[in-house]
């Protein structure tokens, strides 16, 4: 099974990083980057405390879901879930709450 989608979402700043003091800084940047890299198509997402982290988090699933149904739909393979627009959720999620 194969994943379209992905993100890596920490619960920080980037700049903390550089404030450790049980590992070296640069060493963890450096690791970074190279995961970066290796992964290109899995972006690293800092945000800045757990509920931006789970804000980002549940947009970015949403917008995930909503593409894959489409992707079904144009391929004919739908699941017979209507599809819902990236804008049209987040309407009826903010109209919620």
């Amino acid at each position: 099974m194969s994943l379209p989608h992905a993100a890596v979402v920490v619960e920080d700043r980037y700049s903390s990083i550089f404030k450790l003091t049980h590992i070296r800084p640069a060493m963890v940047a450096d690791m970074l980057a190279e995961l970066q890299v290796q992964f290109a198509t899995v972006p690293i997402v800092f945000a800045e405390n757990r509920a931006l982290a789970q804000e980002w988090t549940y947009r970015f699933l949403g917008a995930a879901a909503d593409e894959s149904r489409s992707r079904e739909a144009r391929q004919g393979g739908g699941s017979g879930v209507e599809l819902v627009s990236i804008v049209q959720h987040r309407t009826v999620t903010i109209q919620r709450t």
